[in-house]
């Protein structure tokens, strides 16, 4: 369009309000897009000002007008929001102006409409300048990793001031949108209003998803705690908190009352459909009866919504947020609720890595992680999360739905269509529980525990992708933890079962990257160990392990544990397997194997971890042959030691004395056999 004054282009808008037909706004609509469309181009922030307000004065003359291009004025306003790139004194005066422009036509819009159009432009809200150019490219956060590789990212701080305005544009328009999302939802007026909160929550979820992958920790936190108090400010979730009207006092006398309490009478049940009830009236009450009821249902329906997109928020915050500390940067959250139980548990005792190792430089990432959590906890408490329900999410097989079905049901038509997110189950749980409810559901070993370790791990460590995300292990190990102190007992498991679940716990203990995560499962797998019936299940499985297991950190971590039980057993006066001389025969030939015939050439490449599992069998052997119960209790000085002096020591003693392995010469030169 030729240039043009901003007094033209305001003379303009004036003018067509005037003339064109109150049935042609689409018309005017376009009008007005085209000259404040062309004002952030070619106007001053001044002159912009000065357009604004006469639009201002044009909807305030022309409501009707102003009632119909309300939902499209939505999209043309929201950019003059944005901070300029260089410093304007006017700046301010635009940003106001357009806050000021925009309350008004969600106020006087049709709410549906504008709801639509706010639903559209939340969907297209990107916080980073290189979205589109990684989408082409086919490049995103939700790399593939091996099973050896390190989910951790390098720092990449943001050296483009375009790109640092761009994000901070980007945040002042979600906070816009959102403020505006609520207006219009208090104003929506319609018998399903489910159907555009569902779609609401989508483009909420969509714009978190794609906000989490790039903000800091402080913007993601910040953002996670506008969106909850959006929720907390919809009708349906303030129709739960908010205590209904009580009833109002009888008109009649306080004397006049009591006096007809206290009268005798005969009480008489009125019939809803008295034979002096007009027929024309039964249809009335029907139609009556039948509207309360679609309402009441969809408060339901609305109300889970509500509930699985919170759950779906802790999931997308937990496993998506950035953790930065240290100059890097890594994916997900761990709130550490099993290693805080752990040592919750057990005092006495050192929990590694227990709480995040936090960057000083960035003050205290876990209060925030574990601040929103909370907030997370709090508003699913006043929207009525119940934990059974969680519980059954988790335990539960989901229905299997045809391709058909999927497709012909587009909107859930009741709160039993709207299953809950497993993850989200899982973490809202553990937190309840770990804070302590009032009344917590029953949490049982088996069946329950074992299944929400199947649905998350499917019986092995990197079955599935939640068996790496640190934020889904923690929870399932503290829940598990927390089934073992509760109920205390294994139920009626099969020992295949036990086995089953023992081998996936034990998988994390050996191979989890992160000391805490995998020091509670060793501490859960040793705790369900002591639950079985028989002393000698334990030997079993350490005996099946060490022999079969091509994991030499699982033999690693299962001769720390046989230590530990001898230790504990050794300590009590209880009678135990673990404290007997016939251990020493049972254990040798899997613990202190012979060596004798054997390739040693797997320790000095020790491409496995051969090593770490020889240096925990000599530790092991050095217990038992300095420590005075030991010696006195289990009879390690007889045929034991002579046995394993010749077949499993000799050999280790060749090779630190060929200096082929180093690090054993100390383990070795402690021993007295």
């Amino acid at each position: 369009m030729a240039d043009i004054t901003v007094d033209q282009a305001i003379e303009a808008i004036k003018t067509a309000a005037t003339e064109i037909p109150a049935d042609k706004f689409i018309d005017y609509s376009t009008i007005l897009d085209v000259h404040l469309s062309y004002s952030r181009e070619a106007f001053s922030i001044g002159d912009q000002v000065k357009l604004l307000g006469a639009l201002e004065d044009v909807l305030a003359q022309h409501p009707e007008l102003g009632t119909n291009i309300a939902w499209d004025l939505v999209s043309v306003l929201l950019p003059f929001l944005d901070e300029p790139e260089q410093d304007d004194a006017s700046a301010d005066a635009r940003k106001t102006k357009a806050e000021s422009l925009l309350k008004t036509v969600v106020e006087i819009g049709n709410p549906k409409e504008v709801i639509l159009k706010i639903q559209q432009l939340l969907s297209q809200l990107n916080f980073s300048l290189d979205t589109d150019d990684e989408e082409e490219s086919g490049h995103t956060d939700d790399e593939e990793y091996s099973d050896d590789e390190e989910e951790t990212i390098k720092r990449r701080p943001i050296a483009d001031p375009r790109a640092v305005l761009h994000q901070r544009n980007a945040l002042l328009r979600f906070h816009s949108l959102l403020t505006l999302l609520s207006t219009a939802h208090i104003r929506l007026q319609t018998n399903f209003p489910s159907r555009f909160l569902s779609n609401s929550l989508t483009a909420l979820l969509s714009a978190f998803t794609r906000s989490v992958a790039v903000l800091t920790t402080t913007s993601t936190t910040t953002l996670l705690s506008s969106i909850l108090a959006f929720i907390e400010f919809l009708p349906a979730t303030r129709a739960l908190t908010i205590p209904p009207r009580p009833p109002l006092p009888p008109r009649s006398a306080t004397g006049s009352f009591l006096k007809a309490m206290s009268a005798p009478s005969t009480p008489t049940i009125p019939s809803p459909i008295s034979p002096s009830t007009p027929q024309e009236s039964i249809p009335e009450l029907e139609i009556d009866t039948v509207e309360k009821e679609t309402r009441r249902a969809e408060s339901r329906l609305e109300v889970r919504l509500l509930q699985a997109f919170i759950l779906t928020l802790f999931e997308l915050f937990a496993l998506r947020c950035r953790h930065e500390a240290n100059g890097t940067t890594t994916r997900g959250v761990n709130f550490a609720y099993s290693a805080r139980y752990e040592a919750q548990r057990n005092p006495a005792r050192t929990v590694k890595d227990g709480i995040l190792t936090v960057d000083e430089s960035d003050g205290s990432l876990f209060t925030r992680y574990d601040s929103s959590a909370e907030e997370l906890l709090v508003l699913a408490n006043k929207l009525g999360v119940n934990s059974e329900d969680l519980l059954d999410a988790l335990t539960k097989e989901d229905e299997d739905v045809s391709d058909d079905e999927e497709a012909e049901i587009s909107h859930p038509r009741t709160s039993l269509d709207i299953p809950f997110p497993k993850v989200g189950s899982a973490l809202l749980l553990a937190r309840r529980l770990f804070k302590g409810e009032k009344f917590p559901p029953r949490v049982t070993l088996f069946p329950d525990h074992a299944k929400v370790v199947e649905t998350f791990f499917n019986g092995g460590l990197g079955a599935e992708d939640h068996a790496r995300d640190t934020a889904v292990v923690d929870a399932v190990l503290f829940l598990g933890l927390y089934a073992a102190d509760t109920t205390g007992e294994l139920g009626t498991a099969k020992d295949e079962d036990v086995i089953q679940y023992l081998q996936t716990i034990s998988m994390l203990s050996a191979t989890f990257p992160s000391p805490s995560i995998r020091y509670c499962a060793k501490q859960l797998l040793q705790t369900v160990l002591g639950l079985h019936p028989q002393e000698f299940f334990a030997l079993t499985f350490y005996k099946s392990t060490l022999e079969n297991c091509p994991l030499e950190n699982l033999k690693t971590v299962v001769v720390a544990m046989l230590k530990d039980n001898i230790v504990t057993a050794l300590r009590s006066d209880t009678e135990s397997v673990f404290s007997k001389p016939e251990l020493l025969t049972i254990i040798r030939p899997f613990v202190f194997p012979d060596l004798r015939n054997q390739d040693l050439g797997v320790y000095r490449k020790n491409e496995k971890g051969e090593l770490e599992t020889l240096k925990q069998r000599i530790n092991l052997l050095h217990f038992l042959t300095s420590d005075a119960t030991a010696k006195e209790k289990l009879g390690v000085d007889g045929e034991f030691a002579k046995q394993v002096a010749v077949e499993f020591l000799a050999p280790v003693k060749e090779l630190v004395e060929g200096g082929d392995v180093e690090m054993l010469g100390f383990l070795v030169g402690g021993l007295r056999m």
